[in-house]
């Protein structure tokens, strides 16, 4: 099969189509034959640019206009599927809403604080079974001292004078406080649980003073939440005496006169102790 002759000029511009660069002889070889005149492609071939220059060419180019963004107040979707849409979305919106609604709660109740319990007590266990507690802010001075020990003597216990040791609540100031009263028991149960490693194993107290706090905290039970169980001070199902403080017997004959009979009673019941503890062993 012949192929058509193709002339010179359609010739290039086909190469030139396929990328392929054409070589034509534009000067004579030494010692070679002379070349018969044809005729030449007049069209000039554009020699290729630098890729440095095709870049800039093309950075220089303006950018094609974008086709501006929908208009959502002139979007025809169908009702359908805007009710689909908010179906989907509404459970993860509610969702969140919930969240922030909670956090938002317990921040409100993280920023009330509450006032902590304050009281001060001086505490001191007969031979580690019987709980003295002389409320009061300041240490108990040498006279009311030797004025308790006169009263276990008239009572005939044989037990040495307490070694007095201070309770003060709050411990520590500038604390967060949810639960005034509840934090006050636990505090004063933690102590009293110290004081066990060193012997006491406590069966009465011997309270002399008036202390609105402590009266709260050894309330017989505190009622919490529903689904908590109630909670109670160690101290509350313990006997207990409650008498005037140690100067207002002192200075008091009427006081003095009342606490008398309870002499009697002291000792009854430390012997019973005694025995119960001894027959338990």
């Amino acid at each position: 099969m012949t192929l058509p002759a193709v002339e010179d000029p359609r010739r290039f511009h086909y190469l030139d189509a396929m990328g392929l660069s054409a070589w034509t002889a534009r000067y004579r070889l030494p010692n070679a034959a002379p070349t018969p005149v044809s005729e030449w492609h007049s069209q000039e071939v554009a020699a290729p640019q630098p890729p440095a220059q095709r870049l800039q060419a093309l950075l220089d180019e303006p950018a094609p206009s974008r086709a501006a963004p929908p208009d959502p107040t002139t979007d025809q979707a169908s009702p359908a599927l805007l009710q689909e849409f908010r179906r989907r979305i509404s459970p993860a919106h509610e969702k969140t809403r919930e969240e922030a609604t909670k956090l938002t709660a317990e921040a409100e109740k993280a920023v009330v604080q509450q006032e902590p319990l304050r009281f001060t007590l001086q505490l001191g266990a007969l031979e580690g079974r019987w709980l003295v507690i002389l409320t009061g802010d300041t240490l108990v001075a040498p006279p009311s001292m030797r004025f308790l020990r006169h009263l276990l003597f008239a009572a005939d216990l044989p037990a040495s004078l307490p070694v007095l040791q201070t309770f003060r609540w709050p411990m520590m100031e500038e604390l967060p406080v949810e639960e005034p009263l509840e934090e006050a028991r636990e505090g004063l149960a933690a102590f009293l649980e110290g004081r066990k490693r060193h012997g006491w194993r406590i069966e009465r107290l011997l309270i002399f003073g008036e202390s609105p706090a402590l009266t709260q905290v050894l309330a017989s039970k505190v009622a919490r939440e529903q689904e908590e169980p109630e909670s109670e001070c160690p101290l509350s199902k313990l006997p207990a005496w409650q008498l005037p403080s140690l100067e207002d017997l002192m200075q008091g004959a009427d006081a003095k006169r009342a606490l008398w009979p309870r002499l009697g009673e002291w000792r009854r019941q430390w012997h019973v102790g005694m025995e119960d503890a001894q027959s338990d062993a």
